[in-house]
């Protein structure tokens, strides 16, 4: 038995390998450090529901449904419109790997179908990993939507949070997180930062009332900061 699932074990890490091969899966997945990242904290964690909004080709579920197989508990309900894949690459992935059974596939825009096909199986959530659209708007749509399923004391987090990973709206949920109209809160998150790198943010639940997210003019003088931000380390 120890030697089937070590041979199991070993196929799984042979597939990622091989994925990580293309540079399509490279470029636009989560790296292998944040896969193995995610793979653990389910492990430890031992969630019942997890919510993932961006699929994409697959890369990050099947690091997020190994671990839930390993726990033997647990689901995966993973949101995407599929604008650059198509549902059937992840799907077949996840049956290859054995997986399938550990995951759901949700083929819509997060924000309104997603939230209402989760809302409709009345799911609360333990680990919501939000690696959408990371615009601003679209991002902090997700963040302040999905935070109303999220259990108190469940865990959110937001990929790619570093600017210099070219996005700007895992960012902006952070710069709102530590702005003044939030202090009376007590929001719990760590930076997971290294320059170069994508960046990821842990964020726990610890107020069933989500942060307020500054309006839409100090949004867009936000925008401009930003930009300037970017041209800044560019020039």
């Amino acid at each position: 038995m120890y030697t089937d699932a070590k041979k199991d074990i070993l196929d799984f890490l042979d597939l990622i390998h091989q994925l990580y091969q293309r540079s399509d899966i490279y470029l636009a997945s989560v790296p292998p450090e944040t896969g193995y990242f995610l793979h653990s904290l389910i492990r430890l964690t031992k969630p019942d529901v997890v919510v993932e909004i961006g699929t994409y080709k697959g890369v990050s579920s099947l690091w997020m449904a190994r671990a839930l197989k390993e726990n033997n508990k647990g689901h995966l309900y993973t949101i995407d419109i599929y604008e650059h894949s198509s549902p059937e690459e992840p799907r077949g992935l996840l049956k290859g790997a054995e997986l399938l059974d550990f995951v759901s596939l949700i083929d819509a825009p997060s924000v309104p179908n997603g939230l209402k096909i989760c809302r409709q199986m009345q799911l609360s959530v333990d680990i919501l990993f939000i690696d959408g659209d990371h615009r601003i708007e679209p991002c902090a749509a997700d963040f302040l939507c999905f935070w109303k399923i999220v259990k108190k004391g469940g865990l959110i987090l937001l990929h790619d949070t570093n600017l210099e990973s070219g996005w700007e709206g895992p960012r902006f949920i952070l710069d709102c997180l530590e702005s003044k109209v939030n202090e009376k809160y007590t929001y719990k998150y760590i930076e997971l930062l290294k320059k170069g790198e994508a960046g990821l943010s842990l964020i726990q639940k610890t107020e069933d009332s989500p942060p307020r997210i500054i309006p839409y003019l100090a949004y867009l003088i936000y925008l401009l900061r930003t930009k300037f931000r970017f041209w800044w380390k560019r020039s």
